[in-house]
């Protein structure tokens, strides 16, 4: 399971939480709200001779005043403003997949350690939507990379559904690229040739569905397409430069 995928868990939960907010005016007096849910959801592997595969993964939001728990981050909100709000967050960095995607053609290859990233975000909310950026490093050691994602989304209320179509692009420093589509010298072999990932850029579009129901319940519904550098692609390690993800999800809010 790669990073993007928890990126997307925790933005489904997050708009899970103020779309169904909306219905309870307690949770916004006191700034506290929580959110369980899952989402079940395929997950196409980029890595050669990788399973694709059909997963299911939760996904949590709280919040206490300033704090807030996202996907598998916990963070603080520094300021909250005028449709302005600044945050900074810790959270794992998605490393779910360990062995490349199951790939026995890569099984001498090492598997990946935890990572822990650091993040800062900046949004702000807009008459013709939401437009954020965020910069995140490496705290924990294992790759020191840096990566920066900006992001726009708007909301469109169609008969009870509130519709969330989103474009974005991430900058992933060369760090990063190495440590997960990066071959060492010692890994070389006849069909997997030596090589060293450049820093690069990815491109994402994607739309969200959710429909609440019940006052504190709601169906969501995900598609997200990534298309990624050559930088990514050009790995011989790599044999797909973009992946398309549709996920169903249920929410529920208390």
């Amino acid at each position: 399971m790669r990073f993007y995928q928890f990126i997307t868990a925790a933005c489904l939960s997050t708009c899970a939480l103020g779309v169904l907010a909306q219905s309870d005016e307690r949770h916004d007096e006191d700034d506290e709200g929580y959110a369980l849910g899952i989402l079940v959801g395929n997950d196409q592997s980029l890595y050669v001779g990788g399973d694709d595969e059909i997963q299911p993964f939760p996904f949590i939001q709280a919040r206490w005043g300033n704090f807030f728990i996202g996907g598998p981050g916990l963070g603080y909100y520094l300021y909250e403003d005028n449709g302005w709000s600044i945050s900074t967050s810790i959270a794992l960095d998605g490393i779910g997949d360990t062995d490349r995607d199951n790939s026995k053609l890569l099984a001498d290859m090492p598997e990946f350690d935890s990572i822990v990233m650091g993040q800062i975000g900046i949004s702000k909310e807009t008459n013709w939507g939401e437009f954020s950026l965020s910069l995140a490093s490496d705290v924990s050691g294992t790759h020191d990379g840096t990566s920066a994602e900006l992001e726009y989304s708007f909301e469109i209320p169609v008969a009870g559904w509130m519709i969330e179509p989103s474009i974005g692009l991430q900058w992933q420093s060369e760090e990063i690229n190495q440590y997960f589509y990066g071959v060492e010298q010692q890994y070389v072999r006849p069909d997997r040739a030596f090589y060293k990932a450049d820093a690069g850029v990815n491109y994402s579009a994607g739309i969200m569905a959710m429909y609440p129901f019940m006052e504190n319940h709601a169906v969501v519904l995900n598609l997200e397409y990534e298309s990624y550098s050559k930088e990514i692609s050009d790995s011989s390690i790599v044999d797909r430069d973009n992946t398309f993800n549709v996920g169903i999800g249920y929410v529920y809010r208390f």
